[in-house]
């Protein structure tokens, strides 16, 4: 390999070099403070205490409190293990809940739906509510956009496949709605209205695409699913109460109206958009240190905990329990408040949790930075190559999607690594698989386009004079 004295790194978004700083305060719990959250004597309590500190600088920097919102911060070994539980957790515990819904007909199941009018069932069957009917008839469904993450995308598609039998459902599987974008990479809003239902358990939609970088208007979908439910709410209420007058619950709110949940990968958006979560109003948010300069190896999965009513004690008060309608994926020995059992990895904890917080202190200034870069990298670029096109619009600061005719992507990028130049044909995840972008094809991009694409993402590590540079020998390629 041809080697340079300068090498220059344009594949942030894949992932970051680990910063100095972070690296020096979680050198202590590799070698001195190493012991286990979960023992009682004092190495322990000083590995969990960090644990805990991580937990509360997380939610404080999701814009929660810090006492309580800790209780939301759930590790995970990566991004793709908290799109998997906050897909698989959600959907599992809903099929559960709407199999035996708070209503008091018989819960309906195939089998009992089948048999409404046989003298087996008498009355009992005949009680069975027209919502409850409806719901359980169906699979109950999961809303996504095309361009997800591959974690997203093959999760829903190993769940719409599944039969009810392997989660303990009586479905035949989950019903899946693939949300289309426009040619800017912009989720379809009015698709959304339409594809709501009393059976959707989740929306999933990635708030900043790690290929294109298109940025989705969260608060917006946010505000589209609560006017949903407010108004789902409203008819349900009057629905159970004309269906069982003589039920002392059927004025209260039970799980069911809690549903649909809302879920966003925000791994490539944290560092440049606003993430508070009450203000996006998302019910679960994803991320990752690894694109924060932080270390590989760990993830957060943020799930927001609510009450709910259970049955009226006998002296008719209320009693309220917490949860975050998630079942977990790994189980043992309760570590996560139950949700991701295992012992807990604790320098790399204390790393995410210092990446987030750095990440959203310098936001500002990593924004007006890295446009610049991106904007002087293109003008130079189109400048000296013709035909250069961007993919998508409304980006994010550091992910820059180009289409360049002269030659084809995967050889480019080969071309350039010898040159001392690190870029990506698209998502690092699937790039050793060779497979054609789903992100690009679904904003209508030919075959040609998607094999002549290639993504450039910038860093904190760049300046100008690289940036030149890396025009420079990119112009010697072409």
């Amino acid at each position: 390999m041809k080697q340079h004295k300068q090498q220059i790194y344009l594949d942030s978004a894949a992932t970051t070099p680990l910063d100095p700083e972070i690296y020096e305060a979680m050198r202590p719990y590799f070698l001195t403070d190493f012991g286990n959250p979960g023992s009682l004597h004092s190495y322990g309590q000083d590995a969990l205490r960090a644990v805990d500190e991580a937990r509360e600088t997380i939610a404080e920097a999701l814009g929660r409190p810090r006492t309580s919102g800790f209780r939301e911060i759930i590790f995970t070994g990566s991004a793709t293990e908290a799109n998997n539980l906050a897909l698989r957790g959600v959907l599992k515990v809903a099929q559960r809940s709407m199999n035996r819904t708070d209503c008091s007909c018989v819960p309906a199941t195939r089998d009992n739906l089948r048999s409404q009018h046989s003298d087996s069932f008498g009355d009992q069957a005949r009680n069975v509510c027209e919502s409850c009917a409806s719901r359980n008839a169906k699979p109950l469904r999961l809303i996504i956009s095309e361009i997800e993450h591959d974690s997203v995308l093959e999760t829903a598609k190993e769940l719409s496949a599944q039969s009810g039998s392997a989660l303990g459902g009586e479905h035949e599987g989950f019903e899946v709605i693939y949300l289309p974008v426009d040619k800017k990479g912009i989720v379809n809003l009015k698709k959304l209205k339409e594809a709501l239902n009393e059976r959707t358990v989740l929306v999933s939609v990635m708030y900043g695409n790690n290929e294109i970088g298109s940025i989705q208007p969260i608060a917006e979908i946010a505000t589209i699913i609560r006017e949903y439910k407010e108004a789902t709410r409203v008819a349900t209420r009057g629905a159970t109460r004309k269906n069982h007058p003589n039920d002392p619950n059927a004025e209260g709110e039970n799980v069911l109206s809690c549903y649909p949940l809302f879920h966003t990968d925000a791994v490539q958006a944290f560092q440049y958009c606003e993430c508070n979560v009450d203000a996006l109003g998302v019910d679960y948010m994803t991320l990752s240190a690894h694109k924060l300069y932080g270390p590989k190896g760990i993830g957060v999965l943020f799930a927001r905990s609510a009450l709910l009513p259970m049955k009226s004690s006998e002296k008719g008060m209320k009693v309220m329990r917490a949860t975050n309608f998630l079942e977990p994926m790994i189980t043992g020995g309760g570590q996560e408040f139950g949700m991701r059992s295992g012992t807990e990895n604790v320098p790399l904890i204390v790393g995410c949790a210092m990446a987030l917080r750095s990440a959203k202190m310098r936001r500002a200034e990593e924004v007006k930075k890295i446009i610049h870069l991106k904007t002087l990298f293109l003008k130079e670029l189109k400048k000296k190559i013709k035909g250069v096109q961007v993919n998508g619009a409304d980006m994010l600061p550091h992910i820059l999607n180009l289409f360049i005719p002269q030659r084809d992507a995967h050889e480019l990028l080969i071309a350039l690594d010898r040159e001392g130049i690190a870029v990506s044909s698209g998502s690092a995840c699937a790039a050793r698989a060779t497979k054609q972008s789903h992100v690009l094809s679904a904003l209508g991009c030919s075959e040609h386009h998607i094999r002549h694409s290639i993504r450039f993402s910038f860093g904190n590590v760049l300046t100008e004079g690289d940036v030149k540079e890396a025009v420079s020998r990119i112009c010697r390629i072409i």
